[in-house]
């Protein structure tokens, strides 16, 4: 073995690959797991054969290796577990919100596309109030306008785009009351 036979690889699988499955299946209840630590554990032996002196220390060497790969494995499945109790809430809550923002962010592009059908003060009143988030009372003393007629060309807007958009209502009330994730 320490001389790179492989041949006394072959025995030593023979002699112990059963057992150990076997050892590794009771601690971990796992077959298929169970098959992959006992393989793993002789793929460590041939690279450490080097070190190991007798017959019988390439037993116990298996064993040791099998008993703290079950180990491993029985914390990574705790830590797995852990993770995973709250995971699939929060996979769901950002699939979610992702798919909010990203219909959000496409209702926006479009409505921003579309406020260039707008006749140029309806425009600017649209822009300052839905884009920069500006109050009526802040646009009529900047421009220096009435109320009523920042509220007037803000109807005359939504009519207009309503006509492209029938569901800009809903929108525009969520970029007013900061519902929007994009104001």
């Amino acid at each position: 073995m320490q001389k790179g036979e492989q041949g006394a690889l072959d025995f030593f699988f023979h002699a112990h690959y059963k057992p150990l499955a076997y050892f590794a299946y009771t601690i971990l209840g796992d077959t298929l797991e169970a098959e992959d630590v006992a393989t793993e554990a002789f793929i460590k032996l041939w690279n450490h054969r080097e070190a190991l002196e007798k017959p019988g220390s390439i037993k116990a060497f298996l064993y040791t290796t099998v008993k703290n790969a079950c180990i491993n494995a029985l914390r990574k499945r705790k830590v797995v577990a852990k993770h995973a109790m709250g995971f699939p809430q929060e996979l769901n809550l950002l699939e979610q919100t992702t798919l909010h923002r990203m219909i959000e962010a496409e209702l926006l592009r479009n409505l921003l596309d579309s406020r260039k059908v707008l006749p140029p003060k309806a425009r600017v009143i649209f822009e300052l109030i839905y884009i920069e988030g500006k109050s009526i009372k802040e646009i009529a003393r900047d421009l220096k306008i009435s109320i009523s007629t920042v509220k007037s060309q803000r109807a005359r807007a939504i009519q207009i785009l309503k006509k492209q958009f029938p569901y800009i209502t809903v929108l525009l009330y969520c970029m007013e009351n900061g519902n929007s994730t994009l104001n």
